[in-house]
């Protein structure tokens, strides 16, 4: 039973929250993110509103499913990286030969995803994580 003047419990509030914030800015500085999926597009690999943890990455590699944001769009993407620097894809037809630091990225729903084939080959400047889990 508390009584009147008992602050103890009053301290193990602050001190859970000093523990909670450390551990906030702890994640937050190290680089890890947590992502919300809207859309179909990675279907079956990712559901829909699901969410997963994502980190920094210096250096995307095919097979990569990474999150970006084009310049001058509001929301990110998350996609799969198919192709990387120097790889050659079929775009509508077309043989494109990826440059330096560019990467074609898809949805693995093929058929109901916005990617590479609607807005082109993106850089790996705008690439801000790698999806861990």
């Amino acid at each position: 039973m508390r009584r009147i003047g008992d602050d103890r419990n009053t301290v193990r509030n602050y001190v859970e929250l000093a523990i909670a914030l450390v551990i906030v800015c702890a994640i937050m500085i190290s680089g890890v993110r947590i992502t919300f999926v809207i859309g179909p597009s990675m279907l079956p690999t990712l559901q829909e509103y699901s969410w997963h943890v994502v980190v920094g990455v210096q250096d995307p590699e095919v097979g990569d499913i990474v999150t970006f944001r084009l310049p001058d769009e509001k929301f990110s993407y998350i996609k799969r990286i198919v192709a990387g620097p120097g790889d050659t894809v079929d775009h509508w037809g077309t043989a494109i030969t990826l440059g330096e630091d560019e990467y074609y990225v898809l949805g693995d729903n093929r058929g109901n995803s916005r990617d590479s084939r609607a807005f082109g080959p993106i850089t790996g400047e705008i690439i801000w994580g790698r999806l861990i889990f």
